[in-house]
């Protein structure tokens, strides 16, 4: 578990900011099943640094990103490219 926190503290924008705040970090109360993303609107437009991305497979060259969906019955949808 460690590391999959890890993983998701790593996370940054494209500006370098890092995406997720974790509540097991927190002084007060600790809420170590809290994850909140802790940057503006306009940060998270501006894109995911997908180097950030523990797991990440960067597609094709000259493909663009992809992004899966799940569709209202679960099937995988890729979308992009």
């Amino acid at each position: 578990m460690p590391e999959l926190i890890a993983d998701v503290l790593q996370i940054r924008t494209n500006g370098g900011q890092r995406v997720f705040e974790w509540g097991g970090s927190w002084e007060s109360v600790k809420d170590s099943m809290h994850f909140e993303i802790d940057v503006s609107p306009e940060d998270l437009a501006a894109g995911i640094d997908t180097t950030t991305l523990a797991g990440w497979d960067e597609p094709d060259a000259g493909r663009g990103h992809w992004f899966e969906r799940r569709d209202s019955d679960g099937a995988a949808k890729r979308t992009g490219g």
